[in-house]
Formats: structure tokens, sequence, C-alpha cells
């Protein structure tokens, strides 16, 4: 199986440690009702994908070893350092799409990346 990791926090701050995550004040945090909505779809598209959270605080150089794509939270496109992960593997949400769990984009992303290249 394929993973493709959502990243949801900002990485580290240059000597002021750790950003919380946007939703350490919400009752039903976004990344989780995301994640929900698209693993169900997943498994109703029948692929061969597994979502996860992202645990590294958007360390690329660890996210390079356990996914194959990465879809990101809103405000990370100017944040988040891509250093030698394939661009086209990378999707960033729209705002509406993140806080409403719109997964088309992400699933049509999945099946290009699905698709071999010759």
């Amino acid at each position: 199986m394929d993973i493709v990791i959502i990243v949801y926090a900002a990485p580290p701050v240059l000597g002021g440690g750790y950003c919380p995550s946007p939703s350490v004040f919400s009752f039903h945090p976004p990344e989780e009702n995301f994640i929900k909505a698209l693993s169900a779809q997943l498994k109703e598209e029948n692929m061969s994908w597994q979502a996860h959270l992202d645990d590294t605080y958007s360390d690329i150089d660890k996210l390079m070893y356990k996914a194959k794509a990465l879809v990101c939270a809103p405000g990370l496109q100017y944040q988040f350092r891509t250093r030698g992960f394939d661009k086209s593997r990378i999707l960033y949400l729209t705002t509406m799409e993140y806080f409403y769990s719109d997964t088309r984009r992400v699933i049509e992303m999945l099946r290009k990346v699905m698709t071999p290249t010759y």
C-alpha cells in the first residue's frame, strides 16, 4: 500500500520551537475530519492508499521515506520546505477543501501518481 501524508502544522520556527496546530482551540480538528473523509473515499474508490497524519512536524527529510504523496493544509505553500520531494506529488489544499473535507482533488492527484508513465 502507498501512503499519503496530511501535513497540517507549520515547521518549527527558528529558535522559537514548534508552532501549535491551528486546531488546538477546536473541538473538531479539521485535520482529523479531513483524514477520516479521505480514508473513507479511498476505501470507497478501492484505491491502494493509506492516509496518515504527519507525525514528523513537517520534516521533509523524514517524510521523503514515509510517503509517496503529500497533502498540505492551507497556508503551508510558503512555509513547507519540499527539498528533494517530487513537487508533482504534493497538493496544497484550499481553505474550503480543507475545512469542508473535500477530497476530490486529492483523489485525482493520487490517481495520477498511481498511473505508470513510460
